[in-house]
């Protein structure tokens, strides 16, 4: 795979909002093909939401900066070198059998560099404190693993949970 070099930060403000909103549509997407188990479409649904809420958060940084800003390089040759990550997510629903697969797939996203892009952008805004969306960013992915629902934290139970 090429690496890929985004020229600006006007460039990487729109591939961090597409790879946003992409995961809330994939997390609302398994919200509803999970909803035979309400704790657990419940808890794809709040994680949607806060996908939703982290869009809008880039949506706020990128407007609360210069046209010059925006245009700007990033200061690096290749932010995400090799990323395909978007595409995956827009892939991802066909793929996704069970709930485990879902679960890592969710993981492996989580852990990725889209939080990395993530807080880089919103480091550029003077609206937000960092520390604090470090720490919103944090908890974010530690409900993955701690706020999943207790009976399906284990692999065995997730792979029984089959896609509606």
């Amino acid at each position: 795979m090429a690496d890929t070099v985004y020229q600006s930060i006007s460039e990487l403000f729109s591939v961090s909002l597409q790879l946003e909103r992409a995961a809330h549509i994939l997390y609302a997407k398994w919200a509803n093909a999970f909803a035979a188990y309400p704790e657990i479409a419940s808890f794809w649904s709040q994680y949607a939401q806060e996908e939703a809420y982290h869009a809008k958060l880039l949506e706020r940084a990128r407007s609360s900066l210069s046209s010059e800003q925006l245009m700007s390089s990033t200061g690096v040759n290749s932010f995400l070198a090799s990323f395909d990550l978007l595409q995956n997510l827009k892939e991802a629903e066909a793929k996704i059998t069970d709930l485990e697969e879902a679960y890592q797939f969710a993981e492996k996203m989580e852990h990725s560099e889209v939080n990395a892009l993530f807080e880089f952008l919103v480091s550029r805004s003077p609206f937000f404190e960092m520390s604090e969306v470090s720490e919103g960013l944090s908890n974010h992915i530690d409900r993955l693993a701690n706020d999943f629902p207790v009976e399906f934290r284990n692999q065995d139970a997730r792979r029984n949970i089959k896609v509606n």
